[in-house]
């Protein structure tokens, strides 16, 4: 059994949100957890990852630009491959 990556709901692909930043997606049959990534473009820096139990949560980020993406995890498995990888402005 090996799970496929969540797909993502918000924000759009390219769209701006304010900060705090609501991140969601959905959920993946047989993950108990979810891996949120999120790296600022200026300079690859990741700049939050965390494991969470939950398909939303809000992150506070400095005004730049991001991309982020979700990985799905249970524990034979580990990680799924990402899906798809956005791009967020935070104004």
């Amino acid at each position: 059994f090996y799970h496929s990556p969540p797909a993502l709901t918000g924000p759009a692909n390219g769209g701006s949100s304010p900060s705090p930043v609501n991140f969601t997606w959905y959920r993946v049959r047989g993950a108990s957890l979810y891996n949120l990534q999120v790296v600022r473009v200026s300079d690859s820096t990741l700049v939050y990852s965390k494991m969470l139990p939950v398909t939303d949560i809000k992150v506070p980020l400095a005004a730049g630009q991001y991309t982020w993406k979700v990985f799905a995890y249970n524990t034979p498995c580990g990680l799924s491959a990402p899906g798809e990888i956005r791009v967020l402005t935070v104004p």
